[in-house]
Parts: structure tokens; sequence; C-alpha cells
């Protein structure tokens, strides 16, 4: 029985401490609203010179990655991202205000049949409005680096570095 008391006890002065805490957030500053989801507010026509694009590769996971748009100035803010293979490659062509993604996919997360593309996202809307297939399941799948992916003959044209285990383009 006196265990049974320490317990009721220690039940009543964790409820006061509940309620006491209560009432000294009801006192303090409103709350902030929730933002709806998802929020997709898209680029400007013309990124401000102190933004930055970002692969953001998500070591923890070998399926997943984004590329992040982030503004770098006075106070450093994450601005926009977009959903991006593990370790993918892009490319931005304001013109067109279009972003091109070369990523890879398995069928199986992380095995199965693989799937070689080039995502392309309208920066206005940040929403996926196709993909160009890549024959062959060559594309090098190696850590990003700006050359593995280049627009040429002003965005007319996508390179994509290929090992398999040849190099090629």
């Amino acid at each position: 029985m006196p265990n049974r008391s320490k317990f009721q006890l220690m039940s009543g002065a964790l409820l006061l401490c509940g309620l006491a805490a209560g009432s000294a957030q009801a006192a303090g500053p409103a709350p902030i609203a929730a933002e709806p989801m998802p929020a997709v507010r898209g680029l400007p026509a013309t990124l401000p010179q102190d933004w930055i694009m970002v692969h953001d590769v998500n070591g923890g996971s070998i399926t997943d990655g984004r590329v992040v748009f982030v503004d770098i100035g006075a106070r450093p803010e994450v601005r926009a991202q977009v959903g991006a293979s593990y370790l993918a490659n892009f490319q931005l062509v304001p013109a067109r205000h279009e972003l091109y993604i070369a990523e890879t996919f398995y069928s199986r997360v992380n095995r199965g049949e693989r799937s070689d593309v080039i995502s392309i996202y309208d920066t206005t809307t940040l929403q996926n409005i196709g993909e160009i297939a890549l024959p062959g399941g060559k594309r090098a799948v190696v850590i990003p680096d700006p050359g593995g992916f280049q627009l040429i003959n002003d965005g007319k044209w996508g390179l994509v570095f290929n090992f398999t285990p040849g190099a090629s383009v």
C-alpha cells in the first residue's frame, strides 16, 4: 500500500505541473497558424543573385534526395525544394522556366528494374511536367558533379555522363 500512495502522490504532482504549464502557456504569445500543405509557391522568374541551388543527397536514405533553393542573403533561408533521386544531377533553364533533373530509380526502391530519366519541372509551380526516358541503364550514379549532366546549344541538348563500365555521353 505505501507504494501505491507514492504513485498517487507522484501522479497528482505531475497533474498539477501539467495544469500549471497549461495556464502559463495560455498566458503566452498566440500560436502560429499552421500553413496549408502542400504549400507550393514556385520560383521567381529570375532567381535573385543571393540564391543558390543545392543538391541535398540525404545520406541517410539511398533512395531519396532533393534540389533545394537557398537564399544565402543576410538571413539564410530555404526558399523551395523539389524531390530528386539519391544521386541526381540538375540544370536550371531560366528562359523556359524549367528545371531538369537526371535521375535513376529502381522498381523495388533499391533493386529491380532500373529506370534512368530526366525529370522536367515547371519552376513557376514546382510541379513535374514530364520526363525523358534515357536508354540502356547507363547513367553514372555517382556523387553529383557539374559534369554529370550538362545542357548545350542554348538548352536544346542535354549531355548525361554514362558509365557501364566504359565512359560515354
